[in-house]
């Protein structure tokens, strides 16, 4: 992470690599237990530790060979004489957590799970933890303004304000005035599938009664040359033929009310969306400055104020 502050033409970061150098030492104890006689060789083979990738032996005193991850060291040792011998290993690795340019809960869960334990234990700088700080920021105002931007500019009736969306919004801090307008947003959007539901019912029983009459006609056609139990059967079918008018006609009339009362839900919608892109926008454009009386335009203008490089229409 790099640790200048981080303006709205910086990259973002793309990893929190934490650089970590490891020591180790193995102290030997070697004794010459003999009492008299010649000075004895004695040889230690010491391997490093294959833990973090591998450590390296540093120490060269008395070595007599060397291989990766491999010392030998060679003592001579005089009768009753005894040494102490420290064996020094290092290594250095890398671990973190790849960032790139992706959600902003990527950066929250590399900030809750690493960025604050380094912070506090020194590791990590206060600019570079705010480096991720912002960075987090950045990507949340971005996936909020872009959301905003794909619902205003949708033009299906199946908007996405689930609960989750919804939660993101208000979590999130959007000002009072746009998150009272996502609310009726989805309010319209659910009696809307509820007018669309009662459409289908409706049509499905308007095609039932005029499947019926057809069948009635056919019926009275079919009983052209039928007569005095004729008469009766095609008096029952011209009275079935009079209640289903009068039915399909109650069926129409009430479809013809839900229409309407659906083209002035897909008009608030509009509406709706145009006041949330008006107040996000205004907010953007004008930025801190005192142009404009409207309480709504000056609430959501101070929460806009730091979110410049992110407008709804570029």
């Amino acid at each position: 992470v790099r640790s200048s502050g981080m303006d709205e033409t910086d990259e973002l970061p793309e990893r929190l690599v934490v650089r970590h150098h490891k020591t180790r030492a193995t102290k030997y104890s070697i004794r010459n237990n003999t009492a008299t006689g010649a000075a004895v060789k004695v040889y230690v083979d010491h391997p490093a530790s294959p833990e973090c990738g591998g450590y390296v032996i540093t120490t060269m005193e008395r070595c007599i060979k060397a291989v990766t991850g491999f010392k030998r060291f060679r003592f001579n040792l005089a009768p009753q004489e005894e040494v102490e011998f420290v064996v020094n290993e290092e290594v250095e690795f890398e671990s973190g957590t790849h960032l790139g340019k992706t959600s902003a809960n990527v950066y929250k869960s590399a900030i809750e799970s690493l960025g604050k334990e380094l912070l506090s234990s020194g590791v990590l700088e206060r600019e570079q933890y705010e480096a991720l700080v912002g960075a987090y920021r950045r990507l949340k105002n971005e996936e909020v303004m872009q959301g905003l931007k794909r619902l205003v500019e949708s033009s299906s009736a199946n908007l996405d304000l689930s609960s989750s969306k919804m939660k993101m919004y208000t979590e999130h801090g959007l000002p009072k005035q746009i998150l009272d307008r996502l609310q009726r947003l989805e309010l319209l959007q659910r009696e809307t599938r509820h007018l669309e539901e009662r459409k289908s019912r409706l049509k499905d029983n308007i095609n039932v009664v005029c499947e019926n009459q057809q069948r009635i006609r056919s019926n009275i056609v079919s009983m052209e040359k039928v007569k005095v139990d004729g008469n009766q059967l095609l008096a029952r079918y011209l009275k079935d033929m009079n209640n289903q008018e009068d039915e399909l006609e109650a069926l129409r009339a009430d479809l013809e009310k839900i229409e309407i009362k659906a083209s002035k839900q897909a008009n608030d919608t509009v509406a709706i969306k145009d006041e949330i892109y008006q107040l996000a926008s205004y907010g953007k454009l004008y930025k801190d400055s005192e142009q404009g009386s409207d309480d709504e335009e000056t609430s959501c203008r101070g929460f806009f104020s730091n979110m410049t490089s992110h407008r709804l229409y570029r």
